[in-house]
């Protein structure tokens, strides 16, 4: 009877011991370090949600006065936010350090670079994975379309008058100068109401916009081939006299690349709300001590698989940059079971 009471105080004590290193392990403890944040807005501006009507060019004579009527059709767009200023090669630097591949190659015949000057002889695909590397993407034609309006729906981003606002072949006309790009947010009078920065002029633009698509049918007529991407906004070399659109045209996804070609990127309200759920759960992934792992990273686990495909962009940066082994095989495992049951 002693012997069995004094097992019943050993096993209790063994209890009681191993309850208060597992509690000083789970203080203690912090979670691996992998750097996943939300998407950096430091430099974006927001457009809100809401009904719009878009202006289109009908007729230019000369550079001055500008004829515009709208397309009269209203369209609805749900809150976004818009980069504001084009991708700087600064930008692309950062990027480049960490995907080696995304070095870009500039012929020997440019001279106007620098970290400020807007990045070029960029491919898409190129364009693609840098927004998706920062979780967001390249924007529509719409969603630029709504961007660069002006005030009262103009058709220009300062207004409806044409004015030396804009980085464009009219400006280095007017005063005998070659055309050459410059850096980005130079024009501060060519600001768009809401708040983007060389919308016209500078670098043209890739957008994700397809020629076939319900908003660019009118405009693009007879294009055929999937191929294609409208790219927007014209360039330090393009001449305002004689267009007959707000500054679009089609390169080939594939194959283009331009000294005169760049990029902007978005990311909507609701993937903004989608990362405010999503990185604190991935985190709890990051736990190593058996308490959190029950009480935390399990459940964080299961939301994770109910979330599907969405997650993945994010497990997958999580991924990458993940040092402690356990932790790295807690998200590819579920990179993989996300993978297997779509």
């Amino acid at each position: 009877m002693a012997s069995g009471q004094k097992l019943f105080k050993y096993i209790v004590f063994l209890t009681l011991g191993l309850m208060v290193v597992v509690a000083i392990w789970a203080t203690l403890s912090e979670p691996a370090d992998f750097r996943l944040e939300p998407t950096d807005r430091s430099y974006m501006v927001h457009v809100e949600p809401g009904q719009f009507r878009v202006y289109r060019i009908r007729n230019i004579q000369g550079i001055e006065p500008v004829d515009f009527k709208f397309d009269n059709r209203t369209y609805e767009l749900d809150g976004y936010w818009i980069d504001q200023f084009e991708v700087t090669e600064g930008d692309w630097a950062s990027y480049g350090l960490k995907n080696p591949p995304a070095q870009l190659i500039y012929p020997s015949f440019e001279k106007n670079r620098g970290a400020d000057y807007p990045v070029r002889w960029v491919t898409y695909s190129q364009a693609q994975a840098y927004a998706q590397s920062l979780f967001k993407r390249l924007p529509s034609n719409l969603e630029w379309q709504r961007a660069a309006q002006g005030p009262a729906e103009s058709a220009l981003p300062w207004g409806e008058a044409y004015i030396a606002a804009a980085n464009t072949g009219d400006v280095w006309d007017q005063i005998g100068a070659n055309p050459r790009v410059t850096r980005v947010g130079l024009f501060e009078r060519g600001r768009s109401q809401v708040g983007t920065y060389d919308m016209v002029g500078n670098v043209w633009e890739w957008t994700s916009g397809d020629p076939h698509g319900a908003f660019n049918r009118d405009r693009f007529k007879g294009v055929v081939g999937d191929d294609l991407r409208i790219v927007r906004g014209a360039a330090f070399n393009a001449e305002m006299a004689g267009t007959n659109a707000i500054w679009e045209k089609l390169e080939s996804r594939r194959q283009s690349r331009a000294w005169d070609l760049g990029f902007r990127c978005v990311i909507s309200d609701s993937e903004i709300d989608f990362q405010e759920l999503v990185i604190p759960l991935i985190r709890d992934l990051a736990w190593r001590d058996p308490w959190r792992w029950l009480s935390r990273t399990r459940p964080a686990s299961r939301k994770l698989l109910n979330l599907g495909a969405k997650a993945l962009p994010y497990l997958q940066a999580a991924s990458q940059s993940c040092q402690d082994e356990r932790v790295c095989e807690r998200i590819d495992t579920l990179i993989k079971r996300i993978n297997k049951g779509s």
